[in-house]
């Protein structure tokens, strides 16, 4: 069972134009090295695997590789800025383009311009136009074709979607939910938390078993078939999990001019009851939460430009997700790690090694030097990469990625990947 994180591609995008086009500005002819201060490039990759088929993305050289997940050999390219993959279909965006690309071949299925990003299902494809008239349209997955479209207010616009019970749930920026019809999407009901922009109110959404969950000021729990309020915890923070039942919401508070983390809360989906809650050991730095197969990782967050949701600095603590009960917990780099999590092994990505540890008791299995920043761990392989960079602001560098046995650390493969130039299949 994967852990659970969300990154939103539509606003990665809009990062990324903003950036490059500051760039091209202030490094247009040669000038002063002190011109060029932007954020530096995104290192952490984009991975998935897809029947065989391994995909990576790296946005600051608009690149997307699939490889062979066995052996690492190319089986195509494509140059797009963001990377969304499901079963079916692999959608690339780059230059408010959307490409469908068949998985195993990188042929195209169909185009859509002038749109950005937000969802897909294995029926439609969820996108935001924004010139002239701001709208959320829907598509057909296998076609493009467009099905509905509905007005959108840029004031709080769409960042995630999810479809259930015949309705389209629509997360907005700070306190808005909606749901709409499936075929024409028409306005069923909407929600508004009243949270005010900015801090720690961006709306965070999950849905199960009739029930909308979302995390705002506050948590909130909504039935799904009319948006009725059915309970709400008046604790919030960065983030919310929903796993087996229970919601998990990590509190936060302002201190020395940001949010930082205070408190874990386990309570009861069906009703809100708290059933346990576990203070951080340091109340001083934000912290990340995620979860998998029956356990909860938690730790400080990587202070980086591009903080990812599975990312960990200074120390990791694992506690039993249904009691609470620390199990193990050990330093890691501060330089930041990443983790990835199988059914009995995590594994532990720091800037110069690789660790597997046994979950029920964090005892070090293996170990392996390696030089990468994101992992992705699938049909006994850990796959460990780095994205490159080619924005002139900065050095050129090639992305990167090695395979390792997950039992034992065994070297595999390893490719070593240049920008893809063309903006067609190659």
């Amino acid at each position: 069972m994967p852990l659970h994180f969300y990154r939103s591609p539509r606003k990665s995008i809009l990062l990324l134009i903003i950036m490059v086009a500051a760039c091209f500005s202030a490094c247009s002819t040669t000038p002063p090295t002190d011109y060029c201060t932007i954020a530096p490039p995104d290192p952490n990759p984009h991975l998935a695997q897809v029947n065989g088929t391994l995909l990576m993305q790296a946005s600051y050289t608009s690149s997307i590789y699939a490889l062979q997940a066995s052996n690492g050999t190319s089986q195509w390219q494509y140059s797009a800025n963001q990377l969304n993959v499901l079963p079916d279909a692999v959608y690339a965006n780059g230059s408010n383009n959307i490409y469908a690309l068949q998985p195993d071949t990188g042929q195209q299925i169909w185009h859509t311009s002038n749109v950005f990003f937000i969802a897909a299902t294995s029926s439609m494809v969820f996108v935001e136009s924004v010139n002239p008239t701001p709208l959320l349209i829907a598509l057909d997955a296998s076609t493009g074709k467009q099905l509905w479209q509905q007005t959108i207010d840029m004031n709080v616009p769409p960042h995630s979607i999810q479809v259930a019970n015949g309705l389209v749930y629509v997360a907005s920026d700070y306190g808005l939910a909606r749901a709409l019809k499936i075929s024409d999407g028409t306005q069923v009901w909407q929600y508004n938390t009243g949270a005010s922009p900015g801090g720690e109110n961006n709306l965070v959404m999950d849905i199960s078993n009739g029930v909308v969950y979302l995390k705002s000021d506050q948590i909130y729990a909504l039935r799904a078939s009319n948006g009725s309020v059915l309970w709400r915890f008046p604790k919030s923070g960065n983030s919310m999990l929903l796993n087996n039942g229970i919601v998990y919401a990590m509190a936060d508070h302002l201190a020395n001019g940001q949010f930082v983390s205070d408190t874990v809360y386990a309570l009861r989906a069906s009703d809100g009851t708290q059933l346990w809650q576990w203070a951080t050991p340091t109340t001083d730095q934000p912290y990340q939460l995620s979860i998998g197969n029956g356990v909860l990782y938690l730790g400080p967050q990587e202070h980086a430009v591009h903080p990812i949701p599975n990312s960990y600095q200074n120390h990791l603590y694992v506690l039993n997700s249904s009691t609470g009960k620390p199990l193990w917990d050990t330093p890691v780099s501060d330089k930041g790690v990443s983790l990835a999590a199988t059914d009995t092994t995590v594994y532990l990505l720091s800037s110069s090694t690789l660790e597997a540890h046994r979950i029920s008791d964090g005892t070090t299995l293996w170990h392996t030097p390696i030089n990468e920043t994101e992992l992705l761990v699938a049909n006994s392989v850990v796959y460990a990469a780095t994205a490159g960079n080619s924005n002139s602001c900065f050095a050129t560098t090639p992305s990167t990625i090695d395979a390792v046995n997950m039992d034992n650390g065994t070297h595999l493969w390893s490719r070593t990947l240049k920008a893809v130039t063309s903006p067609t299949l190659q």
